[in-house]
């Protein structure tokens, strides 16, 4: 009769032990269900700010192409100027010899040609000093929006490399709660 009672007791105390683990498991399950979900949620976040920064990627790449293209467009008009400026050059050697031509011929005339002339003379001078500091400037844009283009492409740089950085941190601290 006392053996019975004992491995009754025994198998009591077996089975509350076997409902202890039941019930531990299905908290554990739970627990995992939760985490997963917020990992889920997580992940899902991660995902949208990845997206997040591939769009301002595109965005940066299309202002640097616009850049480009502007780029273009000042060195094509560069060319246009140094193009203008050499037939202006070789418009005022070819009156200047002109005017020398001239000057000879009508020596005897003289003050009034000189007159004109240093007046021509000085309008071509002036217009050549507008389109030089017409370039001046030109240059002086091109190089800024030379200096643009790197700086726009470091810091869209950085932002990528930041987010990076803050994904990875996030995922190494879900795989350390994980564990």
């Amino acid at each position: 009769e006392e053996e019975r009672q004992g491995r009754q007791q025994a198998i009591q105390q077996l089975e509350a032990l076997l409902q202890k683990n039941d019930s531990f498991l299905s908290e554990e399950r739970s627990l995992r269900e939760e985490q997963y979900q917020v990992l889920g949620g997580r992940v899902s976040q991660v995902h949208g700010e990845v997206e997040d920064v591939r769009q301002r990627a595109r965005e940066a790449l299309g202002r640097c192409e616009e850049l480009r293209s502007l780029q273009e467009s000042l060195s094509q008009q560069k060319a246009e100027r140094q193009a203008e400026a050499s037939s202006v050059q070789l418009s005022l050697n070819e009156l200047s010899l002109r005017i020398e031509q001239l000057q000879q011929a009508l020596e005897t005339s003289g003050r009034t040609v000189q007159q004109k002339w240093l007046e021509l003379q000085q309008l071509v001078e002036e217009e050549a000093q507008l389109r030089q500091a017409s370039d001046d400037e030109l240059g002086r844009k091109q190089a800024t929006n030379l200096e643009a283009i790197p700086k726009a492409m470091s810091a869209e740089r950085h932002c990528r490399e930041d987010a990076l950085g803050k994904l990875e941190d996030m995922l190494r601290q879900e795989q350390a709660d994980e564990r």
